[in-house]
């Protein structure tokens, strides 16, 4: 008798664990015999139940911030019908941060009158006020906004990191239409006049014309090129431009671009800056070589991240630049904090991502937590050929058979 009770005992004795969830602000695994008597979770003086869900998702029954410090708060116990056994109650807390929204970020150059708006979100999430319901983003990738058909407007765009968050402050997405007359083709050919792309506009007929590449490029750069539709290399000579005209980089151009950009046309106002265009191998050893107006002028070792961090790839616009910076983080290898005071010549091509300087032994092989390290004398050297718009293409890791 009392070897059977010692059984069940421990078969129903009650038990549970908190985690935290995915989908779920966090998750409780229950085993024996065990009831929730409470699920909370609270922020500052605010406090609202959590819902249990049948696979153990803990979801708040009310909004909560988004971005938050929040305390998750369980008690469970044996239920009433387990009242022979030794009463047992246990009471779990969680500290947890709730997702961040994701910001706003302007993702198109030319929007022409009948396009729908295109915007880029800094991670995943849910967006509403581009349309009439709210749509799930992806970071890094363009979201469809309805058509513009007015010469002026603004949304109110509003985000958050999960369905169980609050909605964040409204951002003001402000656009101008152009008419089509002012499209992607004429933008291309206008900065091509001007000396701000790497190819020039020949004139066949009143109307007609192609685009010839002014030096030989790597394909790297060329293939990525495309008459009249929006491409990276259209992107980095609008930020050039925005950039030597006291235009605020990468916003979308509107009545005030339209109008400087044909007053560099009638006063054949040329870019001073030249034409300036890296690309980084991750092979072995890792390189990065500049090429100035066509010319090879930087070929130097360099280093891009460390397993299991990464250096983004592909083809990116530089948008913030530093002659010094302290620079601080996580290393995704060792998990630890760091903290560099004064890197030099620093240009940001991607996220974290950019091209600086940084005192190393050697020089060749992945070291960094995601940036690309360069000898500090030829980061000085890059930084003075490199210009907001420069597009520095980061190439794949090559594979071994």
């Amino acid at each position: 008798m009392a070897l059977a009770w010692l059984v069940a005992f421990a078969t129903l004795r009650p038990s549970a664990h908190l985690t935290a969830g995915r989908s779920s602000l966090a998750r409780l695994t229950l085993a024996g015999a065990t009831q929730v008597d409470s699920a909370t979770v609270s922020w500052g003086r605010h406090q609202t139940a959590l819902a249990v869900g049948a696979t153990g998702a803990l979801t708040p029954r009310t909004p909560i911030p988004a971005g938050a410090r929040v305390d998750v708060r369980v008690t469970v116990s044996t239920p009433p019908w387990l009242a022979w056994a030794p009463g047992q109650s246990q009471v779990m807390s969680r500290q947890l941060r709730t997702p961040r929204a994701p910001a706003l970020v302007f993702h198109h150059e030319a929007l022409t009158l009948g396009t729908p708006v295109l915007a880029a979100f800094t991670r995943a999430g849910q967006v509403r006020g581009l349309g009439p319901r709210p749509v799930l983003v992806a970071a890094d990738r363009d979201t469809r906004g309805e058509a513009v058909e007015e010469a002026r407007g603004t949304v109110d765009v509003e985000t958050r990191g999960a369905s169980w968050e609050a909605w964040s402050s409204p951002t003001a997405l402000t656009w101008t239409g152009v008419s089509p007359a002012s499209t992607v083709l004429t933008l291309q050919r206008d900065l091509a006049q001007l000396g701000y792309l790497p190819l020039r506009w020949e004139q066949l007929a009143h109307g007609v014309g192609r685009f010839v590449w002014r030096y030989p490029l790597p394909a790297s750069l060329t293939s990525l090129w495309t008459t009249g539709t929006s491409n990276v290399l259209t992107t980095g000579a609008v930020w050039q431009f925005e950039r030597e005209t006291g235009l605020p980089v990468q916003t979308p151009t509107n009545a005030v671009f339209w109008d400087d950009l044909a007053a560099k046309l009638a006063a054949n106002d040329q870019n001073t800056e030249g034409y300036t265009y890296v690309q980084v191998s991750q092979g072995s050893p890792e390189r990065l070589r500049l090429w100035f107006n066509g010319r090879l002028m930087v070929n130097s070792l360099a280093n891009t991240a460390k397993p299991p961090g990464v250096t983004h790839v592909g083809t990116f616009p530089v948008f913030l630049r530093y002659t010094s910076q302290s620079m601080r983080g996580t290393d995704p290898s060792t998990g630890r904090a760091y903290y560099y005071p004064n890197v030099p010549w620093v240009n940001y091509f991607k996220r974290n991502d950019a091209v600086h300087g940084f005192a190393r032994q050697h020089y060749g092989f992945p070291q960094s937590a995601g940036c690309v390290e360069l000898p500090v004398a030829t980061a000085k050297t890059v930084y003075g050929y490199m210009h907001y718009g420069t597009l520095v293409t980061v190439l794949p890791i090559p594979t071994t058979t």
